[in-house]
């Protein structure tokens, strides 16, 4: 019975364990996942494992090849030397738990040698100088875990090196904490496997290398960093970063960096050559950098989304207020979505907000950036610098979807000295932008940001954006702004919102705007736009009625249609029409409507209470009210309104569609606009911009036509028509290539020297023609054709007597030319003049164009071959993003010799195994019809010319990525 008693308890204490130990591994892994599992995860990038690419495996598996341990344990601790005793304790895993209101100071090193879990209290500290690394783990096989620890002033050479599969640091402070100044120090340094970092504080820290450093030295793919719900403030890198220094895997979410200043580069974070940084729903603020980057700096994998990035500056030229890169190493890859920058510099340098130099790619979307400022592109600048260790080659962008605003500098906003992928739906509003990159992106517009206090709103004081739970009285600023605008006669044509309308306050009930604001003129109109979902009308009154509630107050837009030599107190006059609109569009209206005196069109609008057209003295005046794709919480039914008023409604109510044509009739650009029905629209005016930097607007005549002169070269023009209340708006692109008058050319053929004819070709001029193509033949036969040089000319070594004919063909910039010669070659050497001392004859050149004494020569040896000089030749190709679903993908590349085109030759592009030819146009342009490239993902492809008799061969490389 005795021995049954204890092999019972021998299998139960057995199982006891094994539940502990599988409890103990079900704890890590949902601490390391909790991290990862509300991130985005990102696509494989050329050369750089990202998170998505270690297995679960790799990062959350407990090797314990180097100890195995067999209990655990827990016990309470009184002073450093216990806690170092259960750290080091062989053979059992400890849960240490320290004592509220003893600080632990450190006396000796401990280094861990079991799954030890440290758990502090709200009063107790590790604390004090120690001249080595108080906290080492060097156990690959490992998991040691910090909970709620407070580390306070500690100077020390690092605090922590953990060398192991885990490290948890959870709800941990680190306060004061310095490492060494010298070397690469830092506070903390995860040297292998996965650190993870929950709900901690790091705050006036100082280390050489920032507070954390991610690195290991034979790989940047087995050292993971994942930082979630944590805080850095105001520490201080002596070199570099102030905040997090990544050489590895970094994943920073919902975090905020405050505060940090690194000597060198990146005031938060630097990511290093072939290393890989994630960060989501972070904010970035004040960071400082004494070299690039004020927040981050990155040589390679960066990706951003749903950040903020607020008053960050640097101070070099080379740049970034608050994001710098360029290539050492390996290329920077940077992706930008839906982030925000305001009030980033660098007022000496490059990049307000981002600054990325020579070889790599910056993808920017969907994100707005307000008030940024430097010296070089006020938001964003991008080029190809001489940069000390970095690697000279062009920057590649694209630059979607994104609001700029209040870029007031003499710079332009974006600044881009490389490859432009893309370039459009981008707005700018109050920002400078004198160069126009791309297609249908906006420009000069106003933008109104509601907030109080302001003598005259508008665009003077707009940096300010409220959130949904202000009760500022914007209404009073808006429309205070609005009369003075209107009084001052400004031209503005488009106001956005981006604020919450809170209380009207004050509580007369309905507001009377006539009665306050009736110097508004007839001649003012505008379209009031709603910049994001959120945007309210939803005006209370301040005082309560007799049901204890907050009335809603009117929005009142019948201000009377005045006069201009009327005075501003009489609120009323009489017109027959209105003839200007006033639009809302994209606005919730949770307040009741009432218009009157104008016309009005609301568009993607909603009405949660009620609509009114009322007629403030002006009695039959015919106005049109309509709704555009509008959504009403009561019966349109019931909307009041007067007999002069019509209400439309449906997606295109008002207006009738309109139509613009652009044609090239002998290099004049000719712009039509008509109606659906093909009717001309007199009268009406069109703006126009080019790739080429040309702006302008024009009136449409009576054909509803216009023409733009001038125009020369290879350019897009944008055509556009806001359009009325008549006529809905529209807009058109188109390509043309208009081409420079061909120059008359002389072609002339002479001898000065023995055996040589030269053949010379020069512009109306005298200028020598270079780089074009020369045939001539001699004695009717031996054709060749050979390139100009640098002087226009060809010398051509000939024997005997005979005559040589040359034509050049003429090309898009020359007109054709030909001429002959007669030579008779002697021994005999002619002066400078061309006067052979032999008699034995002459030598004319043809068509009588000129003549020249020529060479004699008794000899009449075989004539030699001439040497053609062959040209270099360029390939200028841009990376490129296909749909998996697209059967053919065209991609067009050009080749040229210098500014030459290179015409009708074979070029290859091969993409993974496969290869595919084109021939080039008389433009020098090839277009590839790929048809087996259908799996997702990012190629690098290679483009190739052979070469031939004149041309030189080359290669470019470039990236290729399908998506879904």
């Amino acid at each position: 019975m005795k021995i049954q008693t204890s092999l019972f308890l021998t299998v139960l204490l057995i199982f006891i364990c094994c539940i502990g130990a599988a409890s103990a591994n079900e704890d890590i892994s949902d601490d390391a996942l909790s991290t990862s599992s509300d991130l985005e995860v990102v696509e494989q990038t050329d050369d750089v494992t990202l998170l998505s690419d270690v297995s679960e495996d790799t990062t959350l598996e407990i090797n314990n090849d180097d100890e195995v341990l067999e209990s655990s344990g827990t016990a309470t601790v009184y002073n450093w030397t216990d806690l170092e005793n259960k750290a080091e304790t062989v053979g059992t895993d400890y849960t240490i738990n320290l004592v509220d209101g003893i600080t632990y100071t450190p006396t000796s090193q401990i280094l861990f040698k079991n799954n030890a879990k440290i758990i502090g209290t709200e009063n107790s500290y590790i604390s004090g100088s120690y001249r080595g690394i108080p906290f080492k783990c060097s156990n690959t096989g490992l998991t040691i875990t910090f909970q709620n620890v407070n580390f306070k002033d500690i100077s020390s050479t690092m605090l922590m090196q953990m060398l192991t599969t885990n490290t948890i640091l959870d709800g941990c402070t680190f306060t004061n904490v310095n490492a060494s100044s010298s070397g690469h120090n830092s506070v903390i340094y995860n040297n292998y496997g996965t650190m993870n970092i929950t709900d901690c504080t790091f705050s006036n820290c100082r280390a050489a290398f920032g507070v954390i450093t991610n690195h290991n030295a034979g790989s940047t793919t087995n050292i993971i960093l994942n930082v979630k719900n944590s805080k850095f403030e105001n520490n201080y890198g002596v070199t570099e970063p102030g905040a997090i220094n990544n050489c590895g895997i970094l994943t920073v979410y919902n975090s905020t960096f405050i505060g940090n200043h690194a000597v060198w580069w990146a005031g938060a974070i630097h990511t290093h050559s072939n290393a890989n940084t994630l960060i989501n729903k972070s904010t970035f603020k004040s960071n400082t950098a004494g070299w690039n980057g004020g927040a981050l700096f990155t040589y390679s994998v960066l990706r951003i989304y749903d950040s903020c990035f607020e008053d960050n500056n640097c101070s070099t030229s080379a740049g970034g207020g608050a994001i710098g890169a360029y290539n050492y190493g390996s290329q920077y890859n940077i992706i930008i979505d839906n982030c925000t920058f305001k009030k980033n510099n660098n007022v000496n340098g490059n990049g307000g907000a981002i600054a990325t130099l020579n070889g790599g790619y910056l993808n920017v979307y969907n994100s707005m950036f307000i008030a940024n400022y430097a010296a070089n592109g006020q938001a964003i600048c991008a080029a190809n610098e001489n940069i000390e260790n970095g690697t000279n080659d062009q920057p590649y962008l694209a630059i979607v979807n994104n609001t700029f605003i209040n870029h007031t500098g003499s710079s332009d906003t974006v600044v881009i000295n490389g490859v432009v992928s893309e370039f459009t739906n981008n707005t700018f509003i109050n920002s400078t932008q004198n160069t126009h990159y791309g297609t249908g992106n906006t420009y000069n517009s106003i933008y109104i940001l509601m907030t109080r206090n302001n003598e005259i709103l508008g665009i003077f004081n707009t940096e300010e954006i409220l959130n949904a739970e202000s009760t500022f009285n914007s209404m009073d600023d808006f429309w205070r702004w609005y009369a003075y605008a209107s009084a001052q006669n400004q031209n503005f044509d488009t106001i956005y919102l981006n604020a919450y309308f809170g209380e009207w306050g004050d509580s007369y009930g309905v507001k009377d705007l006539d009665s306050t604001h009736n110097f508004i003129k007839d001649n003012i109109q505008f379209t009031i736009i709603g910049l994001d979902d959120n945007v309210y009308f939803n005006l209370e009154a301040e005082e309560e009625d007799e049901n204890g509630e907050y009335p809603k107050l009117d929005y009142d837009l019948d201000s009377g249609t005045i006069s201009e030599n009327m005075p501003a107190e009489n609120g009323e006059g009489t017109v027959s029409s209105a003839s200007y609109t006033i639009t809302h569009k994209n606005i919730i209206f949770d307040c009741p409507v009432k218009v009157g005196s104008k016309n009005f069109k609301f568009i993607d609008c909603t009405f949660k209470r009620s609509f009114e057209v009322t007629d403030k003295g002006n009695t039959g005046a015919n106005i049109v009210v309509s709704f555009v794709n509008c959504t009403f919480d009561f019966d349109t039914s019931e909307i009041k309104t007067i007999s002069t008023a019509t209400l439309k409604f449906g997606d295109d109510p008002t207006a009738i569609d309109s139509n613009i044509t652009i044609t090239n009739e002998s290099d004049v650009v000719v712009v039509s606009l008509t109606d659906a029905e093909g009717n001309p629209i007199k009268g009406a005016t069109v703006t126009y911009n080019t790739t080429s930097g040309v702006e302008g607007s024009n009136v449409t005549g009576d054909d509803g036509k216009f023409n733009i002169v001038g125009l020369i070269g290879e350019f897009t023009i944008n055509v556009t028509y806001v359009g009325n209340e008549s006529y809905n708006p529209s807009n058109n692109s188109a390509l043309f290539n208009f081409k420079l008058p061909a120059v008359k050319t002389t072609l002339s053929i002479n001898s000065t020297e023995k055996g040589i004819v030269v053949i010379t070709v020069v512009d109306n001029e005298s200028k020598p023609i270079a780089n074009i193509e020369v045939k001539y033949s001699i004695n009717g036969t031996d054709n060749k054709t050979n390139i100009t040089g640098a002087d226009g000319t060809i010398s051509v070594p000939i024997t005997g007597e005979g005559e040589i004919k040359a034509y050049f063909e003429g090309n898009e910039a020359y007109l054709k030319s030909e001429n002959s010669y007669k030579y008779n070659f002697t021994e005999a050497t002619p002066d400078a003049n061309g006067t052979s001392t032999n008699s034995t004859g002459n030598a004319t050149s043809g068509n009588g164009t000129s003549t020249n004494t020529g060479k004699t020569n008794t000899n009449t040896n075989k004539q030699t071959t001439t040497k053609t000089t062959k040209k270099a030749t360029k390939i200028t190709a841009s990376k490129k993003t296909f749909k998996a679903k697209t059967k053919t993908k065209k991609y067009t590349i050009t080749l040229k010799a210098d500014k030459t085109a290179v015409k009708k030759v074979k070029v290859t592009i091969k993409i993974g195994k496969k290869t595919y030819k084109a021939t080039t146009n008389s433009k020098g342009k090839a277009t590839f019809k790929i048809t087996k490239l259908t799996k997702k993902g990012k190629y690098t492809a290679t483009i190739k010319f052979a070469g031939n008799k004149n041309f030189k061969a080359t290669t470019k490389k470039v990236k290729i990525t399908v998506k879904k």
